[in-house]
């Protein structure tokens, strides 16, 4: 078995480590790294105590990374390592796999240490690019490497381990393996890693420590912590504050939260040992003549609509083409998604206003991310791009009839929302949903384009998603929860200008790749 697990190790690592992508995302890291640690007189800050930032010693540097690589990298980091089972069964692997002698044990022990492997190449290239920051910097050119390397051992390490064993959860569920799991395990990520971390059992005790520290030299405790990205008000008024940390009091750290989360990492791993097939394909299921009831109930309830969309489209061939686009975007989903679509698009007529803007249109167009992903990328996925971009024009067509079939789809989602607003003459909600779907698809076409997978916009569209309908953010407030600031900004013109620049920059590589 041993020699089973570094063959699997060895095969997944290597294949990552081939792939340019591998050093491109080095450098990103190395570059957040730097981030990390703005200058004194930059205009924004990441870790600050009471208004306080520390002298960028060994100490402070080291610790500060270990901080924000605990809050910052479970995120990240997940979607990097996220899909090495899925890989294999994309590229056929899995057939030669599942013919060897290689256990699920075996293999899932092996995809794991390779999942911890990238990752530790990322903590170590981070670790690099702090150690140069704090040359640097030169504000306390003393380097103590136990500064470094201890805060990432006790709270970074076992963070990473438990992120390699959730990715293998992922991988081993089917329904978990798509993007129904990214969007999932970032809510998981925002509602359980992140209070678990920074809770009192978590990193925590570095906040702590840097207070205590800055009450040994008369500095009232006020309790007030700053971890992330935010406006250095103090580099502004120009008098920005800073002290000497002398680093973490190990004596005095509780290390249960990591064994706790050590123990939790290796219980997920016997749970993905569990859940792995080992790439057993289900016996084939011949479907019946006679429909299922729940079937029949769907196909009735889509009737009506699909006779309406086929009578207004097929006069032109560009309607047609845009219809079958809808087709394609909408086949295949589980008869939950459709019947959960539907609940929602009456819920948009009931409910009271407050809420069809504030809880059902997000949860509506939540839905649609995973059925919006493949835009851009699906002729790269199916190898039919020498079909699609050999006809003369086509490719032209093609494109438009994507981006209309999708904004569409979200138009669908928010029929109810949408026969509302017209009903009460909401003129400017109508034209923000409009436009903002529009954003919305072409920066999903963007994604696909530029990226050929479609992790990146359900990473990033759940993200926008979170900060803009979520938490009202205005300038991301593509549904319009906040109608009147969303008035005030003028936002339709701000998504309606964004979508052409998206839909230019998605174009250029396909005018291209056709030319």
């Amino acid at each position: 078995m041993k020699n089973a697990i570094l063959a699997t190790w060895r095969a997944d690592f290597t294949r990552r480590q081939r792939n340019s992508s591998f050093i491109v995302t080095l450098l990103c890291m190395m570059v957040l790294a730097m981030i990390y640690f703005p200058a004194i007189d930059a205009a924004y800050q990441t870790v600050s105590v009471n208004g306080y930032r520390g002298i960028y010693n060994s100490a402070w540097v080291g610790t500060t990374l270990a901080l924000l690589d605990v809050s910052f990298l479970p995120l990240i980091c997940f979607y990097l390592i996220k899909g090495s089972i899925e890989f294999d069964r994309n590229s056929h692997s899995s057939e030669l796999i599942a013919a060897t002698s290689v256990s699920k044990v075996a293999y899932i022990l092996g995809k794991f240490l390779s999942n911890f492997s990238v990752l530790l190449c990322i903590l170590g290239s981070m670790l690099l690019t702090a150690i140069c920051i704090q040359l640097w910097h030169a504000e306390d050119s003393t380097l103590e490497l136990s500064h470094f390397i201890l805060p990432q051992l006790l709270f970074v390490v076992p963070t990473l381990l438990l992120v390699a064993a959730l990715a293998l959860i992922f991988d081993s569920v089917k329904w978990l393996s798509g993007g129904v799991g990214n969007v999932l395990y970032f809510f998981l990520f925002m509602g359980s890693l992140v209070g678990l971390s920074l809770s009192d059992w978590g990193t925590q005790q570095i906040l702590m420590q840097m207070q205590d520290g800055l009450s040994a030299l008369g500095v009232a405790a006020e309790g007030h912590f700053r971890i992330g990205f935010g406006p250095n008000d103090a580099a502004v008024a120009g008098a920005i504050k800073i002290f000497r940390w002398q680093g973490m009091n190990y004596a005095t750290v509780n290390w249960w939260p990591s064994f706790t989360i050590v123990a939790l990492s290796l219980l997920l791993l016997s749970l993905a040992m569990v859940l792995f097939d080992r790439f057993k394909r289900p016996a084939s299921q011949v479907r019946k003549a006679n429909q299922s009831k729940l079937d029949s109930l769907i196909a009735i309830g889509f009737a009506p609509l699909n006779l309406l969309f086929d009578g207004l489209t097929r006069t032109f061939a560009f309607t047609r083409l845009v219809r079958l686009e809808v087709m394609l975007l909408l086949k295949g989903w589980p008869n939950g998604w459709y019947l959960l679509v539907l609940t929602l698009v009456i819920a948009q007529c009931l409910v009271e206003p407050e809420w069809v803007s504030g809880a059902i249109l997000p949860a509506a167009w939540l839905l649609c991310v995973v059925v919006l992903s493949p835009l851009g990328q699906r002729e790269a996925r199916s190898f039919t791009s020498a079909l699609v971009f050999s006809t003369s024009l086509a490719h032209y067509r093609q494109f438009l009839a994507m981006f209309f079939a999708g904004v569409l789809v979200l138009l669908f989602v928010s029929s109810g929302a949408l026969l509302r607003f017209a009903l009460t003459q909401q003129y400017f909600a109508i034209g923000l949903l409009v436009s903002g779907a529009c954003a919305v698809v072409a920066l999903a076409i963007v994604l696909g384009v530029l990226t050929k997978t479609p992790r990146t916009f359900e990473i990033v569209f759940t993200l926008l998603w979170y900060m803009g309908p979520l938490n009202k953010l205005v300038y991301l407030d593509f549904i319009g929860v906040d109608v009147v600031a969303s008035e005030h900004v003028n936002a339709t013109l701000i998504f309606s200008l964004s979508t052409l620049m998206l839909l230019a920059l998605a174009a250029y590589p396909r005018l291209h790749r056709a030319n």
